[in-house]
C-alpha cells in the first residue's frame, strides 16, 4: 500500500460476527466459493454491500508474540487514518476470541486497548503489545464490501497501476495478489484510507468491462496518459479474509508457480 508504512512488527459496537475455523491455502475452486456468501440476491442486498458497515470491536488473547503479523499504513485524506494493509494469516491478530474473524486488510483502526487518538498514538499502543501475554481489545471500521476506484493516469507513475493480479477466467474476475509500493494504486490508497485497494480483493470490472478477463486486462493497459481507469472491486467476506491472505502470500512467494500478471 502507499503512504507512510508502519513498523513490520505488526509485518456496544456491532457488525458481522463471523467464525474462522479453516486456515488452509484455498485451492482453485475454493477461491470462488469464498465469495459465495456475498453474492447479492436482490437490488437491496447489492446496495447494502456498498454502505459503510458499523464499527467492530475485536477481542484477542496474545501469547507473547514479538511479531503481530501486521503491515500498517497511515493515509492522508481529509483526516489521517491508520489502515491495515496485510495480515499474517497465521499471526495472533488474524483471529479474534471465540473463533471470530480478526483484523482484515482495509480495516481502519480507531481504538486500541480502550485508547483512541491520531495514528502515531495508536501505533505506539500496538507496539506496546509486542511480546506481551495479555488480552487485547481493538475497535475497527471495516471497508465497504464493494466500491469503485478511479485512477487517473497522471504524474510520474502514470504508466503503472502497481498491482499483481491473477486472471480467473472461470468466474470472470481478477484477484489482487499484491499491491506494489509504487504506482497509481499506492497513491490512491495513500489518500483514501477507507477505500483502500487491498491484497485479496477481486476486480469485477475495468472501465465498465466485466466477465471477459482478457478484455478487462487489456482495457487497463490501453488507458492512455490523462485518462481514468475505473476499477470495480469486491472485498472478501471477513470470515474468509485470512484465506485470501494465505493464497496471496503463497502466490507471490519466490517458488510459486501461480500465474500472475502486472498492471
Amino acid at each position: 500500500m502507499g503512504g507512510r508504512q508502519c513498523s513490520p512488527c505488526f509485518s456496544g459496537f456491532h457488525g458481522e460476527e463471523v467464525s474462522v475455523t479453516d486456515t488452509r491455502i484455498p485451492r482453485n475452486r475454493e477461491l470462488e466459493e469464498i465469495w459465495d456468501d456475498m453474492a447479492p440476491r436482490c437490488l437491496e442486498e447489492r446496495m447494502a454491500t456498498s454502505k459503510s458497515p458499523a464499527p467492530v470491536q475485536l477481542q484477542f488473547i496474545l501469547g507473547g508474540e514479538n511479531n503481530l503479523g501486521l503491515e500498517l499504513q497511515v493515509t492522508y485524506g481529509d483526516t489521517p487514518l491508520l489502515v491495515v494493509g496485510t495480515v499474517d494469516p497465521d499471526g495472533p491478530l488474524s483471529r479474534a476470541m471465540q473463533d471470530k474473524a480478526g483484523l482484515c486488510p482495509g480495516d481502519v483502526i480507531i481504538e486500541v486497548q480502550g485508547r483512541t487518538g491520531p495514528p502515531d498514538e495508536l501505533v505506539r499502543e500496538l507496539r506496546s503489545l509486542c511480546g506481551q501475554s495479555l488480552p487485547a481489545s481493538m475497535v475497527v471500521q471495516p471497508r465497504v464490501r464493494t466500491f469503485t476506484a478511479q485512477l487517473l493516469r497522471e504524474g510520474p507513475n502514470w504508466q503503472r497501476l502497481g498491482l499483481s493480479v491473477q486472471l480467473r477466467s472461470e468466474v470472470g474476475v481478477l484477484l489482487v495478489a499484491a499491491v506494489h509500493a509504487v504506482g497509481l494504486v499506492a497513491e490512491w490508497n495513500a489518500q483514501r484510507g477507507a477505500l483502500c485497494i487491498c491484497v485479496g480483493d477481486r476486480i469485477s470490472s475495468i472501465n465498465s468491462i466485466s466477465h471477459d478477463i482478457y478484455a478487462m486486462y487489456a482495457a487497463a493497459l490501453a488507458t492512455s496518459q490523462g485518462c481514468t481507469v475505473m476499477i470495480s472491486l469486491e472485498a472478501p467476506p471477513r470470515s474468509r479474509s485470512h484465506l485470501m491472505q494465505a493464497w496471496a502470500a503463497q502466490a507471490t512467494s519466490p517458488d510459486s508457480h501461480e500465474p500472475l500478471e502486472t498492471l
